[in-house]
């Protein structure tokens, strides 16, 4: 498991104890400001975001963990709020989001209708090593998608929200949520502004998210 600075002090008391643990191999000082227990099989966003804890994993860092996209980007994309000090690390791609505050990360009552990178919105899942991933639910996932269409090959982008159409586990989406995230973010002033491609995309997986939501709430996949 990985520690923070503040964590291993916790653990041994100060900082003469924890550089006796660490001659003593009871624990492993990977980085600066950060220490495993001797497991060490974590990976590098692991590291990450332990090191950054007010960060989370976003845009094709998190379509590849969540298997969406097969290659694994060269490097680990975060997000951070756009007040949030820019983090000087080769092996990160820092994104910065206005409609998301630090304090909201610490504090869960927020508006989670109004503002779609709240609190409620970042899902964290433990690895193996009990170590955190914290990253865009799929609803606000792909919400970032939308919002980044220009970043991708047009092929690339329809090929992402496909998958996202398919996905037996996307659902609760709204287009005015849509709508009013892409407005906060000051991308367009209504999704009927977007590429005409792309609102048609967005059209059909409105619909197939509404008919998927039908046969859940009716057990129809059931019968």
């Amino acid at each position: 498991m990985l520690y923070n600075y503040k964590e291993v002090l916790n653990l041994f008391g100060n900082d003469y104890n924890l550089k006796k643990a660490m001659v003593n191999k009871r624990i492993f000082k990977i980085e600066k400001g950060i220490y495993s227990d001797g497991e060490n099989n974590f990976t590098t966003i692991e590291i990450v975001l332990k090191k950054y804890n007010h960060a989370f994993l976003v845009k094709d860092s998190a379509l590849h963990l969540i298997g969406f996209i097969e290659k694994e980007p060269a490097k680990i994309h975060i997000g951070t709020a756009r007040n949030a000090l820019r983090i000087k690390d080769t092996r990160i791609q820092q994104h910065f989001y206005s409609n998301l505050d630090v304090t909201i990360l610490s504090e869960s009552k927020w508006d989670k209708y109004s503002h779609l990178l709240s609190y409620e919105n970042i899902k964290i899942h433990a690895t193996e090593n009990n170590n955190e991933i914290r990253l865009f639910n799929l609803k606000a996932l792909f919400f970032d998608l939308v919002r980044s269409y220009k970043d991708y090959p047009k092929s690339t982008l329809f090929a992402l929200l496909e998958k996202f159409k398919t996905c037996r586990y996307f659902h609760g989406l709204t287009e005015w949520e849509l709508a009013e995230n892409l407005q906060n973010e000051k991308i367009v002033s209504d999704i009927e502004f977007l590429d005409d491609d792309l609102y048609k995309m967005l059209e059909d997986i409105f619909s197939e998210v509404r008919s998927r939501e039908f046969r859940i709430e009716f057990d129809l996949d059931d019968l």
